[in-house]
């Protein structure tokens, strides 16, 4: 196993790369911000078959990487797998973001409709990520279309054949930070990058 940490253009350097430390893991550094550019170069820099994905206010289960892993290896049909992600324990949030609460696993094909997951909690082999062409750079924060790398690296999968799969054990915590105003705005970057996400489709 390795970990990776993608510095996406932090102002204190310093501080990102110490993250890694404690845990014999690297760091690597992308010089312009965007979440797909980052998660495009930790896939890129790694060494194994299968890669797994979090994000940076999530907090994994002791067993997360043991049941992602292994749900990714057991279904070679599945383009995608992800997992179950809640709130922080104490948190009761407004509006959830980055949640999928279901506690059965799910298999999806092109005709899914609703909340497939969260690519804070995403598991894939790295021969699809190479097919598909990874995360497009332009959707996300930090990209000009703000928001929907996830959806639209699940719309490929379906296109290129492959299914996306479910699995609630692989359990993530998401810390619900934004207040009322950061709410708003994440809204506004959601029909934003849903119209570039469905345009694409089109």
């Amino acid at each position: 196993d390795e970990l990776i940490v993608v510095d996406s253009a932090s102002a204190d350097r310093a501080a990102v790369a110490a993250v890694p430390l404690p845990a014999n893991g690297r760091m690597i550094r992308c010089s312009l911000p965007g979440v797909s550019r980052a998660r495009n170069a930790g896939w890129r820099a790694a060494a194994n078959s299968i890669v797994l994905f979090t994000d940076d206010d999530v907090v994994v289960a002791e067993g997360w990487r043991d049941a992602l892993a292994a749900a990714v290896a057991a279904h070679s049909e599945a383009g995608f797998v992800t997992g179950r992600v809640m709130p922080s324990p104490g948190q009761v949030p407004s509006r959830d973001v980055a949640i999928k609460r279901d506690e059965h696993a799910e298999v999806y094909d092109a005709t899914s409709i609703g909340n497939l997951g969260h690519s804070a909690n995403l598991g894939m082999r790295r021969a699809v990520l190479e097919q598909v062409g990874g995360f497009d750079e332009s959707l996300g924060v930090g990209g000009r279309f703000k928001s929907s790398p996830e959806t639209d690296l699940f719309d490929r999968c379906f296109a290129a054949g492959l299914l996306g799969r479910y699995e609630p054990e692989a359990l993530a915590w998401h810390d619900q930070w934004r207040g009322p105003r950061r709410l708003l705005a994440l809204e506004a970057r959601y029909g934003y990058g849903n119209g570039a996400r469905l345009a694409k489709l089109v």
